[in-house]
């Protein structure tokens, strides 16, 4: 990346271009399936076996990928936001379930904001 300041609007000694390297770490889930728990850990794999929290899960979903939520009760102590142009696409939706045959709740009376989707393309189930 480079900075080149403007010399008709700041007073600096030096108008010299500033280059700086700059490193992004995306990380991501590379199944079709992130499972999730109610004991889950935001450096877990995703697993069935090392399960992810819910938040983690749902930042790091992309297209064509399912949050399967294993058995239990998940106390959200924040709200989950689901943010505009984190999208799935109409051939691969990003959908969020259940577990076959699990019994999952959601408890919210712990959360400040609830479960909020500005995306397109999330299914629920």
């Amino acid at each position: 990346m480079t900075f080149t300041p403007s010399s008709t609007v700041e007073n600096l000694a030096s108008y010299e271009p500033i280059t700086k390297t700059v490193s992004v770490t995306y990380q991501s889930v590379n199944a079709d399936t992130i499972y999730v728990s109610p004991e889950g850990k935001t450096d877990a794999s995703g697993t069935k076996e090392d399960p992810m929290d819910v938040y983690t899960a749902v930042a790091y979903a992309h297209p064509g990928q399912k949050i399967v939520m294993l058995e239990g009760t998940y106390t959200f102590t924040k709200g989950i936001t689901v943010e505009r142009g984190h999208n799935g696409t109409e051939d691969a939706p990003i959908i969020w379930t259940a577990d076959e045959d699990a019994h999952v709740t959601i408890d919210l009376s712990h959360s400040t904001g609830g479960i909020n989707l500005s995306a397109n393309y999330w299914t629920y189930s």
